[in-house]
């Protein structure tokens, strides 16, 4: 968001029995996205940097709690210790976390280069569909306006869609970038 700009509004956090579960819809994705980082928190400033994602972009309460914990412990620390990590969890969260892993060593061994590519990807995957969700929601509103009609919230809305259209527009931007140096590095290996 720029600055001067109306404050994006985030969308409300579910209460924990209503969380989305695994299987649904977004959450596959968003474990994915948090198994790479836990294979390479090292990443998480850059993957941040280039997708925007935030705790926010994800719709599971476990997975954000868990991305927020990660982000505090790599602000706190030097390094990154797995094990040291999972202490601050309760038992449940702590085994959400190590599905997380399992999920991620059950397929094929990753290259830090592969890593690294498969999580800006993700990630930014992860952000496009929250913003299209805002979006969304925010377009929902302005029709509700339409049978209570309210000029100042209209343009406010209107200038939050239009705001989150650019960034969805730069967000695509930075994804084909990325997608473009991951073929460049493809095709630049020797065969």
């Amino acid at each position: 968001m720029t600055a001067g700009a109306a404050p994006r509004r985030s969308a409300p956090s579910p209460a924990p029995d209503q969380a989305k579960r695994p299987g649904e819809p977004g959450t596959s994705l968003e474990a994915h996205c948090l198994a790479l980082l836990l294979y390479a928190p090292n990443l998480l400033p850059e993957a941040r940097a280039v997708s925007g994602v935030s705790a926010e972009s994800f719709q599971d309460v476990r997975n954000r709690q868990i991305f927020e914990a990660l982000q505090v412990y790599m602000n706190d620390h030097a390094g990154f210790d797995l094990a040291a990590f999972r202490l601050a969890f309760d038992k449940e969260l702590d085994m959400h976390v190590e599905s997380l892993l399992q999920g991620l060593h059950a397929g094929p061994p990753l290259t830090p280069a592969a890593a690294r590519e498969d999580l800006l990807k993700s990630l930014t995957r992860l952000q496009k569909s929250y913003l299209a969700h805002l979006i969304q929601e925010l377009r929902f509103e302005q029709q509700e306006l339409q049978t209570q009609p309210s000029e100042e919230r209209g343009r406010e809305l209107g200038r939050m869609i239009e705001e989150l259209t650019r960034e969805l527009q730069q967000l695509d931007q930075r994804f084909n970038a990325v997608t473009l140096m991951g073929r460049k590095h493809k095709e630049s290996r020797p065969r």
